[in-house]
Order: C-alpha cells, then sequence, then structure tokens
C-alpha cells in the first residue's frame, strides 16, 4: 500500500523494477513509465490507500494500480482530464481499461516488447 503522496510513484517504480528484474529491458521501462503515470493519477483523482499489484501471465504482464476512491466515473473520464498521462498509457499498453468505480485502472504490458517495435 502507498501513501497518497508524491513519493508514492518512486516507491511504486522502485517495486515494479524488482518484480521485473529478469524482464527484458524494453518492459522494464514501459511499466516503470505506466506504473508512475497511474499511481500519479490515483494520488491526483483517488483516496488513500493506494495499492500496485503486477502479475505475470504467459503473453503479458498485467499491472494494477487501484485506490479507496468511492466517487463514480464516468467511463475513464475521471483520469482522462489528467492530461498526457493516459496517451502516455495508450502508447506504451497493449491494452488498459478501469473497474470499480475508476478507482482500479489496469494495463497490459506485452511480453513480446521490444525496443524500437512500439504500437503508433
Amino acid at each position: 500500500m502507498l501513501p497518497r503522496e508524491p513519493g508514492a510513484a518512486r516507491t511504486a517504480r522502485a517495486a515494479v523494477e524488482n518484480w521485473l528484474a529478469s524482464a527484458p529491458a524494453a518492459v522494464r521501462d514501459d511499466a516503470r513509465s505506466l506504473v508512475t503515470e497511474l499511481v500519479a493519477n490515483a494520488i491526483e483523482f483517488g483516496r488513500p490507500p493506494i495499492q500496485v499489484r503486477m502479475e505475470r501471465k504467459p503473453t503479458y504482464w498485467l499491472l494494477e494500480v487501484a485506490d479507496a476512491g468511492v466517487r463514480p466515473a464516468r467511463g475513464a473520464t475521471r483520469f482522462r482530464q489528467a492530461g498526457w498521462g493516459l496517451r502516455i498509457v495508450e502508447l506504451l499498453a497493449e491494452s488498459w481499461g478501469t473497474g470499480e468505480n475508476g478507482s482500479r485502472v489496469w494495463c497490459r504490458i506485452s511480453a513480446a516488447v521490444r525496443a524500437g517495435t512500439r504500437r503508433t
């Protein structure tokens, strides 16, 4: 669990780096960027505590960031208001979405990510 403070993104990045120690560098880079954006959104719009979960699947890594927010979201509007953050998520993630009234955001990072093969 992370507090609702700016240092939370740094803590989350370090945890993701540890979880993905044996993953390709491009996967680690993408995961660090994704968790930074998602934790920043949870700090800005959510409620503590903030939780980060990473899970390895056969063809992708699943990254989830959740907070204790109870305010209903209209789609992902709550997160789209932040600016560039979700544009970065859309660029780096294989797919992403929200759940639990917008208090949980998940994204998939392809296990096949290679440097120089970003989607556009």
